[in-house]
């Protein structure tokens, strides 16, 4: 794949070593899709359990009992030479058992679901797609839906009978009103969550020396404090 080539190229062991715990956790539970070079019947579809010690170091034992790590391995039995021995083997398949591949021979499958804790330049992407206008998310779904173009696609119109409209469905619905509180002995109304006080209350003086101000925060400046004081004298 010219995409992992291209990241392997860059990547040393000792990238890897420092970052493995990291590595893991982004690969584990994404499928791959395993390929030897010019030979389609060797692709396999496989979900990465972790990584493995690399293909230089990585010894197994074979079915006449002599034991090949998988440099050998693949040189000897599938006739290729691994571009990069040095970095880790993908751990793949079934957890119970030992299936390492070398990671320059596997694709990662596109458009697939990853469940992982987004970090914050995703989490702050995400905010910014989910807080688009209507009008323009409603653009955005129908020049998806064009390019899909799921109508003219034999599997869903000949084997499943299947078809998708081409119209945002329309249901009735209407605006429930704001619920009323009771305020004051009686009922005002909300407006966008807030209401209006009718009742105002005159602030209460207090003595000089009956009161004082405590700062638990030793953020918290001097000048802040002493502007507070002068302020609550002030304006009571």
């Amino acid at each position: 794949n010219p995409k992992t080539g291209v990241v392997l190229e860059h990547l040393t062991a000792r990238d890897i070593k420092y970052n493995r715990e990291k590595i893991t956790r982004y690969l584990r539970g994404l499928k791959v899709q395993y390929e030897l070079q010019d030979q389609p019947a060797s692709k396999r579809i496989y979900v990465i359990n972790g990584l493995a010690d690399c293909a230089r170091e990585n010894k197994f034992t074979l079915k006449d009992g002599n034991t090949s790590t998988v440099e050998q391995y693949f040189l000897q039995m599938k006739k290729y030479r691994i571009k990069y021995p040095e970095l880790p083997c993908l751990w793949v398949g079934s957890k119970n058992s030992k299936i390492h591949v070398p990671a320059e021979l596997c694709t990662i499958i596109a458009g697939q679901a990853i469940r992982k804790k987004l970090d914050d330049v995703q989490t702050s992407r995400m905010i910014r797609e989910t807080a688009t206008n209507t009008q323009l998310r409603k653009e955005k779904i129908m020049s998806s839906f064009a390019k899909m173009d799921l109508n003219h696609q034999p599997n869903l119109l000949n084997e499943f009978h299947f078809s998708v409209h081409g119209e945002f469905e329309k249901v009735p619905a209407r605006v429930l009103e704001a619920p009323k509180i009771q305020y004051s002995d009686r009922q005002v109304d909300v407006f966008k969550g807030t209401w209006r006080a009718d009742k105002f209350l005159q602030p209460c003086h207090l003595p000089e020396n009956s009161w004082t101000i405590l700062n638990l925060d030793g953020y918290v400046r001097d000048s802040d404090l002493h502007y507070l004081h002068d302020k609550l004298r002030r304006d009571g």
